[in-house]
């Protein structure tokens, strides 16, 4: 192997230069375009139109979907719960014993 020898400020500061160089090459290097698409103003235009009819469906769904959430939502209000259940099936049992209580005694 070859015995390095250190390096000297000057070879360090040329070093840093050519490293400079070297960037600054690469930054303003020309960048080619891979594809190149030319549409015509007629194609532009469909393609304008076709997106507002989109965005308007769009609106329209976001419109639906809305009332249908609040249509939902009502009917979970609305709907009775298991423990709003269970709590008439017990006071319909309570008023069954107390009429059975009631009646008199079988003979």
């Amino acid at each position: 192997m070859q015995d390095e020898q250190p390096l000297t400020r000057s070879d360090f500061e040329a070093f840093k230069q050519e490293i400079r160089q070297e960037i600054r090459e690469q930054i303003t290097e020309e960048m080619k375009a891979s594809k190149v698409i030319i549409v015509s103003e007629d194609a532009l235009k469909a393609i304008s139109d076709k997106l507002d009819q989109q965005s308007k469906r769009f609106d329209r769904i976001d419109e639906l979907l809305l009332a249908h959430s609040k249509s939902i939502s009502a009917l979970q209000t609305g709907m009775a719960t298991k423990e709003h259940i269970d709590k008439r099936f017990d006071a319909i049992a309570e008023v069954q014993k107390q009429i059975l209580d009631r009646l008199p005694p079988k003979e």
